[in-house]
């Protein structure tokens, strides 16, 4: 058993340098292994459900660390609240729901997915210096700036600019369900 798996969080921090087949394989070895017994462990396990496609496991892991603080899971909360899990509670929505990555030299991509126990999601991003609100709900996502310079992004590849007074919303089914596991490509690392 394992507290918490390095080579998962390095699929959550370093995505670039695996292919989707790595992180689906490394997701699906590790993840019957992992106790989640550090308050940080179920935020990054949600971030790396969703990027394989794994959404309910994700949203389970999502709950969960929303109740670190919210549900006192620890049996602390007397003794303040748990900024790193709250924290990683909004990376969890924002990286894992929102799917929310930076390329450079492309900037922001979005690949959002709502989960099934939430109606919405809404959140502001800070991006050079403008305020990026994201807006996801069941059958549409919408990007507005709510102050600062147009901010030029992707939702799942398609280049957009969204402008104070003019957001960009784009129509479709953003229901989290488990994706199926792909033909498994080439690379077998």
């Amino acid at each position: 058993m394992i507290k918490q798996t390095d080579v998962v969080l390095a699929t959550v921090l370093l995505p670039d340098r695996f292919t989707a087949y790595q992180r689906r394989r490394i997701f699906d070895y590790y993840d019957p292994l992992t106790t989640g017994d550090s308050s940080l462990s179920e935020c990054i396990q949600a971030i790396a459900a969703a990027d394989v496609g794994k959404y309910r496991s994700a949203e389970e892991y999502l709950v969960d660390a929303a109740a670190v603080d919210m549900a006192d899971t620890a049996g602390n909360l007397r003794d303040g609240v748990h900024v790193a899990s709250a924290g990683g509670t909004w990376m969890a929505v924002v990286y894992g729901f929102a799917g929310y990555r930076w390329r450079s030299p492309r900037g922001p991509e979005f690949s959002p997915m709502l989960p099934t126990r939430a109606r919405r999601l809404r959140f502001p991003l800070l991006i050079h210096g403008s305020v990026l609100d994201v807006d996801i709900e069941e059958h549409r996502v919408t990007y507005s700036v709510r102050s600062g310079d147009p901010v030029t992004a992707h939702h799942y590849g398609k280049e957009f600019t969204a402008v104070a007074g003019s957001p960009v919303s784009f129509a479709g089914d953003y229901h989290t369900h488990d994706a199926a596991p792909g033909p498994a490509p080439s690379d077998t690392a």
